[in-house]
């Protein structure tokens, strides 16, 4: 047994070795990596840590660490690459031993292949002429439609959390939020409020990151966590909230007057939901659409004629890009690049921005819903009791689905 008396400092670190993997081996997200390692001390190992870290050093997997206690050892752990959001690219294996005093870090590069990004399903509600509805699932290649829960109740918005694996409604008018977790098929969570039939008590919802954000008929503006903790609630006394935006860095409400013709832009700040702009609008909102990390795409009717604002968060300033055909605007989604999608009453359109083209996909058929899937650049649209599956570039229907009532709303679930 080895003494060292109080001035004997302890000046030499650990000296530690990667065995396994080898060095530049490659894997895949959900992939384990063995890890095997010999550390040694003139004193005593105390202990010794392995993670995952990116090229900068920062973690993207949780650490191992084992405690050793003795002066040499050789030992091993396993890293599971869970992270189904990691990008391709190269990382680190870190091993760091401790003696108590001194450290001492290892590390060899590893090449690890994203998880790839893949539709899996998608979700729409539906309402019957009693104003009941259910969730059904679409599966993968858009060939077959299939129950997926019964609330039992009204269902006006739906939105899918790749992510978390969550799927989040909201009622039309009696039916509350409720949370499901995809991978369990079992709610998360609920919340309820109060009833105002037969208006319509969830107006929109959107959501960021783990932020959801909810618009009521009572005034209300709500903001829920992952896990469903109230994380804003404001209250208006003029106006309603109606459709919803969020980003980043903002959260965009369209306010309009109660028994008035005034509609506004409302700004909040994403950190803390402090008002930074509030702006009088021409128009009552249908649909955002980001175009920049600055600027939005605004689309809305003004006395029954649809509209497009180009509006910039930095100056609080917009201008109007174009004119769009007569009639009413239903619904807008964003594209690829610098195109969105336009439900119009006169039928569907691509509207691109840079050059500033509009290009009439499906003339004649009103979508009273729209989305965009980005795994394969296609575009889903609700008519009535149908979905059609769109090619954008000709505008060509490359798959059609007929349900027994009408849509609601419809969103994608990816594999990450």
């Amino acid at each position: 047994m080895a003494l060292f008396s109080c001035d004997d400092k302890d000046s030499e670190p650990p000296l530690i070795n990667i065995v396994t993997p080898q060095e530049n081996a490659s894997f895949s997200v959900f992939d384990t990596i063995a890890v095997t390692y010999q550390a040694s001390d003139d004193r005593v190992v105390e202990s010794v840590s392995i993670k995952l870290v990116n090229l900068d050093f920062i973690p993207v997997s949780a650490p191992v660490t084992q405690h050793i206690g003795k002066a040499e050892h050789t030992g091993g752990a396993e890293l599971v690459i869970d992270d189904r959001q990691l990008e391709s690219g190269n990382y680190y294996v870190l091993v760091t031993a401790t003696d108590g005093a001194n450290d001492r870090n290892a590390y060899l590069r590893v090449h690890v292949a994203a998880y790839p990004f893949e539709r899996r399903a998608m979700f729409f509600s539906d309402m019957n002429t009693v104003g009941q509805g259910s969730i059904y699932r679409v599966d993968s290649l858009f060939s077959g439609i299939a129950l997926h829960a019964t609330p039992g109740q009204d269902i006006g918005r739906l939105l899918v959390s790749s992510a978390s694996d969550r799927l989040t409604v909201a009622g039309s008018q009696s039916t509350g939020i409720i949370q499901y977790d995809l991978e369990g098929n079992t709610q998360k969570w609920s919340a309820s409020a109060i009833n105002q039939p037969p208006a319509p008590t969830f107006l929109d919802m959107v959501a960021h990151g783990t932020g959801l954000f909810i618009s009521l008929f009572t005034r209300e503006l709500r903001g829920y966590s992952l896990d469903g903790a109230l994380i804003l609630n404001r209250q208006f006394e003029h106006d309603r909230p109606h459709t919803l935006y969020a980003d980043e860095q903002h959260v965009l409400v369209n306010l309009r007057e109660i028994g008035g013709g005034q509609s506004r832009l409302l700004v909040l700040r994403q950190d803390n939901f402090s008002e930074k702009w509030s702006v009088a609008l021409p128009m009552e909102i249908v649909a955002f659409c980001r175009h920049s990390s600055t600027e939005v795409f605004i689309f809305g009717n003004d006395q029954g004629q649809a509209r497009v604002l180009l509006y910039d968060t930095g100056t609080n300033g917009w201008w109007e890009p174009r004119q769009l055909p007569p009639g009413r605007i239903l619904h807008a989604v964003k594209g690829e690049g610098q195109t969105s999608f336009l439900a119009l009453e006169s039928g569907l359109y691509a509207y691109t921005y840079s050059p500033n083209y509009l290009n009439t996909l499906r003339a004649g058929e009103v979508f009273q819903r729209l989305c965009f899937d980005r795994a394969d650049a296609l575009l889903i649209g609700a008519m009535g009791n149908s979905l059609k599956v769109i090619a954008p570039q000709q505008g060509t229907v490359v798959a059609a689905l007929n349900h027994t009532d009408s849509i609601t709303d419809l969103d994608i679930r990816y594999t990450k």
